[in-house]
């Protein structure tokens, strides 16, 4: 009888287990690095050309109020792959770094803000080893996980790929994780596992290649891809073949042909990606998810949103982000939910099926009722905190909830807020936050509550005992961090220069949207939303 009953209890798991392989979809989170949210064809770009994916936005659902976590890129990849927010983290910034070896709080990034009243934030070189990546969760759930591209979370023993939950990984480099290699591949000794990559490559079809293996090994049961591009990043260097046609193009507020053509070579990739899956009949059942890091970089214009990559303003962490899931999601849909990176992440879970850790705390909330068109979110806030300096802005943290969007700018003694109506202003023109002094005490009261609960890591007063040590150690070269790679210009940043910075992009990109309607009047320079 105990026989009998242990064939069936095997028949039963194997049953599951096979019922369940069927019916998980495949899912693919395809990341760009420095993409702008308006450096698409279908999200308002003229002059960029992105058919690929605009295609994936007509036949899936594009999010039009899409963020990043943070306005730079490790932070957002943390967040993405973590599913909690950088200020939990306490990995809040990029680290140009050869140390890093473990989960430690360092006292420098690039910048520590010398002759300010506030120096920057304590912060991890590396995704904390507590945070438990979506790779393993879905490797939990039967899936086969496979990495690519940028990695930017560690890369010294412990905190690599292989490490956390892929069963596979290509395309990194093993050795200091930021880039500096070109877009055609000089280095092939520290690329990781792309044994057919060699010098002269254009890396990112290298990426594809090892994609579509993956893919292919993986056919028959779930998988799950990270496919993370280092395009659009810098060197703007361009894909040769595709440089000339957009010399010959009208140029509008984008200007940049050797960055117009690294935006098509990543939408050729996305083109490539889609097409095996659909020679495999594997793409009606897998989620593919797109989006970016960060606001785009100086080599784009984001307009009309202020700023960029790094701002506290919309254009530094408004994002595209378009899921297609045919069997799931219906054509043509576009959402108006402010999203925000860590929402991938119980997403992913509840899509496969899989189990959410009670114990763990997670800081997005899943989209597939949005996605299915079968339920909405609730109103929440959306919380941002970037406690360091950049060559355009200082430390700062936001709340967006129920449209408003308030920013507290850490170095300011006088105008240290900023509130904006997003759903009125979405450009960020009209600051009210002298005139409605109620509503600011309301969403401070949210932010400081949240910064709280996440025990996030604050700017450090430079008059206090602890600004003042940590002066005397940096002068000393006695500090936690990488002093080697410090650019510190000791310059006041604050609320007023970095709007300052913001405006004059502003201004750069409308005389170039109206130099181009001389020649074309049709030339708008995009819709803010």
């Amino acid at each position: 009888m105990n026989r009998y009953k242990y064939l069936i209890t095997i028949s039963l798991f194997l049953f599951t287990t096979m019922l369940q392989s069927q019916t998980q979809p495949n899912i693919i989170m395809i990341y760009a690095d420095d993409l702008g949210w308006k450096d698409l064809s279908c999200t308002g770009s003229e002059y960029y050309e992105t058919p690929n994916l605009d295609l994936l936005a007509k036949n899936g659902m594009r999010f039009t109020r899409a963020y990043a976590a943070a306005p730079v890129c490790a932070p957002s990849r943390g967040a993405l792959l973590s599913g909690r927010s950088p200020a939990r983290n306490k990995y809040t910034n990029i680290y140009k770094s050869k140390s890093a070896p473990n989960d430690s709080l360092y006292d420098v990034s690039k910048e520590i803000g010398l002759n300010n009243q506030t120096l920057e934030a304590k912060h991890r070189h590396t995704l904390g080893s507590e945070a438990i990546l979506i790779a393993e969760q879905l490797k939990n759930a039967g899936y086969t996980t496979g990495f690519i591209g940028k990695w930017h979370i560690g890369i010294l023993d412990g905190y690599r790929p292989e490490q956390r939950g892929y069963d596979w990984a290509a395309g990194y480099y093993n050795k200091i994780d930021v880039l500096f290699e070109d877009h055609y591949i000089t280095n092939t000794t520290d690329l990781v596992n792309l044994p057919n990559a060699k010098p002269g490559d254009w890396r990112e079809d290298c990426y594809v290649e090892a994609a579509c293996s993956f893919i292919e090994d993986n056919k028959s049961k779930p998988f799950f891809l990270s496919y993370h591009s280092y395009l659009t990043h810098g060197p703007f260097v361009g894909k040769k073949e595709l440089i000339g046609k957009y010399d010959k193009k009208l140029k509008t507020d984008q200007n940049n042909p050797k960055y117009a053509s690294m935006v098509e070579a990543l939408d050729e990739s996305v083109g490539k990606i889609v097409a095996y899956l659909k020679h495999l009949k594997l793409l009606n059942n897998t989620l593919i998810v797109f989006s970016s890091d960060n606001g785009g970089c100086g080599a784009t214009s984001n307009y009309p949103l202020m700023g960029g990559k790094t701002f506290s303003y919309e254009g530094g962490y408004r994002v595209p982000l378009i899921m297609h899931w045919p069997d799931k999601i219906k054509g043509g849909a576009l959402n108006q939910t402010r999203t925000i990176s860590m929402d991938l992440y119980p997403t992913f879970l509840e899509v496969a099926n899989a189990p959410i850790n009670s114990d763990y705390i997670i800081d997005g909330v899943s989209l597939v009722g949005e996605i299915t068109q079968t339920s909405k979110l609730a109103k929440r806030p959306i919380y941002f905190h970037f406690p360091h300096y950049s060559k355009n802005t200082s430390p700062h943290s936001s709340v967006i909830y129920d449209g408003w969007k308030l920013t507290l700018f850490y170095n300011d003694a006088k105008g240290r807020y900023a509130l904006f109506n997003l759903n009125d202003d979405p450009e960020e023109q009209n600051d009210k936050y002298s005139d409605l002094p109620e509503k600011v005490k309301e969403l401070d009261k949210m932010l400081q509550n949240y910064l709280v609960s996440a025990n996030a890591e604050l700017p450090i007063y430079a008059h206090t005992p602890e600004g003042k040590d940590l002066i005397e150690r940096y002068h000393n070269g006695n500090i936690m961090g990488d002093s080697e790679n410090i650019r510190d210009n000791a310059s006041q940043k604050n609320k007023e220069s970095g709007r300052k910075k913001a405006l004059n992009k502003r201004l750069t990109a409308e005389k170039n949207i109206r130099k181009a309607q001389l020649s074309n009047p049709t030339i708008t320079g995009g819709k803010a939303q």
